[in-house]
């Protein structure tokens, strides 16, 4: 066979192969039913989830929001609609809607509404801390994310630098202060003291659609968390505890890279009122433990530099009968 018949052939193979694949895709189909001990699974066909991050959003633009979950250990993203028929309401994953958020969410991803608009914004990891994408979607267009900070900001004495956030942790995203913006609790390079980062949008513009932030309190809610374990203690009198509210607090000791991995890894945070006192109550979870700590916040009115004044390491504990 001649070189030239040979390429001949060989194009005509390519050809048909391409033919003949372009006929086959694959299609998800979750009409099969899965039982488990003789009960049927709702969303067998779902994917596992190990490491869920969930947020809402109304990302069809209906009305009612959805469920977002963001799952660390492979970046992936499973979206489950809310849908009504009647009364009954219920949820039914979207195979297709991953593809309507940014590819490239790394580590963590929230769902929340920073500028007041209604629709709930994208915070993520950036390199050393969180980068933030806008929702500019609509009922017409669908779903759009633009992003407005490649890496967010923070005023450390003076200095701006990048807010820092370990990639292993999940920050609180909160209103600290009820001014309207949003605030940020992070842990410190060091771990052992959550850092607030204080939203500047308020005070500086009397609106909440931008991201300016300073370090407010170096230790807030005056505990500490121990390097070795999870164990917090109240009214801690070391290092920045001492101080309380700083508005020019000490710059964090960035210097050393391997300070992360040494005293701290993996700790989320997370702000509610849990009590209904006005001011913010803390649950701390640790990547290296099972159980949750349950902080207090004794404060009487939203500040920045509220004691916590009490501590429950076992979170949720059992109701006690009266």
């Amino acid at each position: 066979m001649s070189l030239k018949r040979f390429f001949i052939l060989l194009f005509i193979l390519i050809c048909r192969w391409t033919s003949i694949s372009a006929q086959f895709q694959f299609n998800y189909e979750d009409s099969i039913p899965v039982f488990k001990l003789g009960s049927k699974l709702d969303l067998a066909w779902a994917g596992g989830i190990n490491y869920a991050q969930p947020s809402d959003i109304d990302y069809d633009f209906d009305g009612d929001l959805d469920i977002f979950i963001f799952d660390r250990s492979n970046n992936q993203i499973r979206v489950f609609r809310h849908d009504q028929v009647g009364v009954n309401h219920f949820y039914t994953f979207d195979p297709h809607a991953a593809s309507l958020f940014p590819s490239d969410l790394r580590y963590r991803a929230a769902l929340v509404d920073y500028n007041s608009d209604g629709m709930n914004d994208l915070f993520t990891y950036g390199i050393g801390g969180m980068k933030v994408f806008k929702n500019t979607g609509s009922f017409s267009q669908g779903l759009q994310w633009l992003l407005v900070k490649e890496l967010l900001y923070s005023d450390y004495n003076g200095m701006q630098l990048g807010l820092y956030v370990s990639s292993s942790d999940i920050p609180a995203l909160v209103d600290v202060d009820f001014d309207g913006d949003i605030d940020i609790l992070t842990y410190h390079i060091g771990g052992e003291h959550v850092q607030y980062h204080q939203n500047q949008s308020r005070e500086l513009y009397g609106h909440s659609d931008s991201l300016i932030y300073i370090l407010k309190n170096e230790c807030w809610g005056g505990f500490r968390e121990d390097v070795t374990s999870n164990s917090l203690f109240l009214n801690d009198q070391n290092g920045p505890c001492v101080t309380g509210n700083v508005p020019n607090p000490m710059l964090p000791p960035h210097n050393n890279p391997n300070d992360e991995e040494k005293a701290h890894s993996g700790s989320t945070i997370l702000a509610l009122d849990i009590d209904g006192s006005g001011v913010q109550d803390l649950i701390i979870g640790d990547v290296a433990y099972t159980n949750l700590n349950l902080l207090i916040n004794g404060g009487s009115a939203p500040n920045t530099n509220s004691l916590m004044i009490s501590v429950d390491p076992a979170f949720p504990s059992p109701r006690q009968s009266p």
